[in-house]
Parts: C-alpha cells; sequence; structure tokens
C-alpha cells in the first residue's frame, strides 16, 4: 500500500480492543489503499481455494477419503465457525 501503512491481524479471534485498534487502522486508509488492501485479500483467498482445491483432490485420488466425507467434514467445520 501506497504510504507504507501496515495493518496487522495475529489472529482470527481478536478482542474488543484490537477490533476498535483494527478498525481506526482501516478507517485511516485511503481508497486506493483500500482497494489494493482488497486485492491482496483476494489474491490471497484465490490461493487458499486453489490449494484446497489440489488437497482435496489428491486425498480424492489417493482413496483416502471420498468427496462426501470430505464436504460432511467441512460442513461442520464451518457451522462451528458460525
Amino acid at each position: 500500500m501506497g504510504k507504507g501503512k501496515k495493518i496487522e491481524v495475529k489472529e482470527a479471534g481478536m478482542n474488543n480492543h484490537a477490533a476498535k485498534a483494527f478498525e481506526k487502522q482501516l478507517k485511516d486508509l485511503s481508497g486506493q489503499e483500500l482497494k489494493e488492501l482488497l486485492l491482496i485479500s483476494m489474491y490471497k483467498q484465490a490461493m487458499l481455494r486453489a490449494q484446497v482445491e489440489a488437497l482435496t483432490n489428491i486425498v480424492i485420488r489417493k482413496k483416502m477419503a471420498s468427496f462426501e466425507e470430505i464436504w460432511k467434514e467441512t460442513h461442520e467445520n464451518f457451522k462451528n465457525t458460525i
């Protein structure tokens, strides 16, 4: 990001103080910096998705688990994060 501002989130489960500090950092960013941050985030998400898909395909191909087993486990994990 252009002006060298740095935003860090060390863990997904931020406490209230950390969340407010993060929100303040976001508000201090320019529109261009927000666009760049979004682009980086989207790239990382796409890369992670590709990696998970590759691992899923390998696991299924090696008959370590079926697609249904992976889907069921994914669904359970997702339900527990909400």
